[in-house]
């Protein structure tokens, strides 16, 4: 059965919908072709117990823009977190950095503004990558915002819990910062406290393991930071601050013992 949503008749009756209901629509058909798919998988791979593969899949719909910079702000995108289909949520992660009004920056120059939204890359420094070792986790736009009005807690660096906020990013604990000093507005931050009890994480709770993962991980966004890169002062304080534990000869056997004077 060929299923798709082309008719002007079906785009009449979608348009006129709430936005919740037009989220719901597209969940709901998202949810199905994700069911189609997996019997074609099924079928694919043990065709002798799923003799039928899936129906042909059914085409989504797509947004008004006023709808989609309305979900762009995670205050309002929130209300909706039972009902967001996954490719708007995708979208949302695609286009939730300086320009969303609750992020944007007073004072970025065009040029800084796409380097930092498009996080542009420079082809001298690209390196190839061992497949044996683990891809490092990016940092969300909202990360830096946060860090940016104060300290991130060390268990917000584990791989895990950046995972986390990357997919969940409409759906995050956050408030509103008071604006900094010489800028007019503040802007939209998480709530590392409330992040971290929904994640069931606290500082002094890590293994010894955990602290190194994200240790690694906080040094390289404190790197990332740095305007000369990680050759620079404020890098070069991260690197010394956890090796000055890390390279200690009995790190491991004494972490319980030290792990609280780190945070310090």
């Amino acid at each position: 059965v060929h299923r798709t949503h082309v008719s002007a008749t079906a785009i009449s009756c979608f348009k006129s919908l709430s936005l919740k209901a037009k989220l719901k629509v597209c969940k709901d058909i998202e949810e199905q072709n994700d069911a189609r798919n997996r019997k074609t998988l099924l079928n694919a791979t043990d065709p002798a117990n799923n003799p039928e593969p899936g129906s042909e899949t059914a085409s989504l719909f797509s947004f008004e823009e006023e709808e989609l910079d309305k979900l762009k702000r995670p205050s309002f995108a929130a209300v909706f977190k039972d009902v967001m289909p996954t490719y708007v949520t995708d979208w949302l992660f695609d286009n939730q950095s300086s320009d969303s009004p609750d992020l944007k920056r007073n004072n970025d120059d065009d040029g800084d503004s796409r380097i930092s939204k498009h996080r542009c890359m420079d082809g001298d420094n690209l390196k190839p990558r061992a497949t044996d070792v683990a891809a490092d986790l990016d940092f969300t736009q909202l990360f830096y915002e946060t860090a940016d009005c104060g300290m991130v807690p060390l268990p917000l660096f584990l791989n895990h819990a950046l995972a986390y906020i990357s997919i969940n990013g409409a759906n995050l604990p956050t408030f509103k910062a008071n604006p900094k000093p010489g800028e007019k507005k503040g802007f939209t931050i998480i709530d590392c406290k409330k992040l971290l009890s929904r994640l069931n994480l606290a500082e002094l709770n890590m293994s010894h393991a955990e602290w190194s993962e994200a240790a690694y991980n906080c040094y390289r966004f404190h790197s990332g930071r740095d305007i000369h890169g990680s050759s620079g002062s404020y890098a070069s304080w991260w690197d010394k601050h956890f090796n000055f534990f890390n390279l200690q000869k009995d790190k491991v056997k004494y972490y319980d013992a030290w792990k609280s004077l780190e945070l310090e």
